[in-house]
């Protein structure tokens, strides 16, 4: 029977997934876990995983309470603008629209209206 042995390259590469991506360290933990000669490392990554996802997970909730992280709707937000100004700048560039400081009579036509006439 072979002894756990903390200095596998499994139990090492098991540890480095957890850290990365707690998914797939779950995963690879429970993929190690239904082996029978890694079953203690699959266990250690397995719980090393649930650990790591439950913190990150804390975490970036506690970070979006505290304003470090701008709510959903902020975010929504952000991304909107910015499409829309780089939209605009398109649109300015191909002269559709004005750009600032240029006269919008141009773009427009003739400023009468048919009522003054």
């Amino acid at each position: 029977m072979e002894k756990f042995k903390i200095g596998k390259k499994w139990f090492w590469i098991g540890i480095a997934f957890a850290i990365v991506s707690p998914i797939i360290g779950i995963i690879f933990g429970i993929c190690l876990l239904v082996e029978k000669n890694y079953r203690k490392e699959g266990l250690i990554i397995l719980v090393c995983g649930i650990l790591l996802l439950a913190v990150w997970n804390f975490g970036v909730r506690l970070l979006i309470k505290s304003g470090f992280f701008g709510d959903r709707e902020c975010m929504q937000n952000c991304l909107v603008n910015c499409s829309l100004e780089a939209q605009i700048q398109k649109l300015q560039g191909e002269g559709i629209i004005p750009g600032v400081g240029q006269s919008i009579e141009s773009f427009i036509g003739s400023t009468s209206t048919p009522e003054a006439e």
